[in-house]
C-alpha cells in the first residue's frame, strides 16, 4: 500500500496536472472552433467479473461507447462513433454495462460546446491478455481508431 505521502506526491505530480492540461485543451478548442468533440479512450476486459457492472462470466461487446445517457454528448458525436465502428465491422454497446466515467462526469457539457464520449475496446481486440502482448490484430485496431477519427474531422466539418 502507498503511504500518504506518496498519494498526495500523485495528485499533486500527475492528476492535477493532467486535468488542469486538460481543461484547458478542451477550452481552448471550444474557444477557437466553438466546439469539441473528445474521445477518452479506454480498454475493458474481454469478460466481466465481480468489481465489474456486468457481472462476472459476462461476455464484452467489441466497444462498448458511452455518453452518459446523452448526459455528456449530443447525439451526433455518439452517432458517428457507434455508425463508423459498426460499419468496420465491430459489435457495439451504447451505455452498457459502461455508461461513461469521471472524465466524462467532469467535462462532457454539451450545452457548452463540448461533446465527450467514452470508448471501450475489448482487449481481446488487440491484446493476449494473460500475457499483455500485442496480437495480430493491433494493427486492424490501429487502422481502424485512425479511420474513425478521420472521420470524426469530415463529420465536423461537415461532410
Amino acid at each position: 500500500p502507498l503511504g500518504v505521502a506518496a498519494v498526495t506526491a500523485r495528485i499533486e505530480r500527475v492528476y492535477r496536472p493532467y486535468h488542469q492540461t486538460l481543461r484547458e485543451l478542451l477550452d481552448g478548442v471550444r474557444s477557437w472552433h466553438g466546439v469539441v468533440w473528445h474521445v477518452n479512450w479506454h480498454s475493458m476486459k474481454s469478460v466481466g467479473n465481480v468489481m465489474t457492472p456486468d457481472g462476472p462470466g459476462a461476455v464484452r461487446p467489441d466497444v462498448v461507447v458511452s455518453d452518459r445517457d446523452g448526459a455528456s454528448a449530443g447525439p451526433a458525436l455518439t452517432e458517428v462513433v457507434v455508425d463508423t465502428l459498426r460499419e468496420l465491422g465491430y459489435r457495439v454497446a451504447v451505455n452498457a454495462p459502461y455508461k461513461g466515467g469521471a472524465i466524462l462526469a467532469r467535462y462532457g457539457r454539451p450545452a457548452e460546446g463540448v461533446h465527450s464520449v467514452q470508448v471501450e475496446l475489448n482487449r481481446a481486440l488487440y491484446l493476449e491478455e494473460a500475457r499483455v502482448t500485442k496480437t495480430d490484430g493491433f494493427a486492424r485496431v490501429r487502422s481502424d481508431v485512425t479511420a474513425l477519427a478521420a472521420r470524426l474531422e469530415r463529420a465536423l466539418a461537415g461532410g
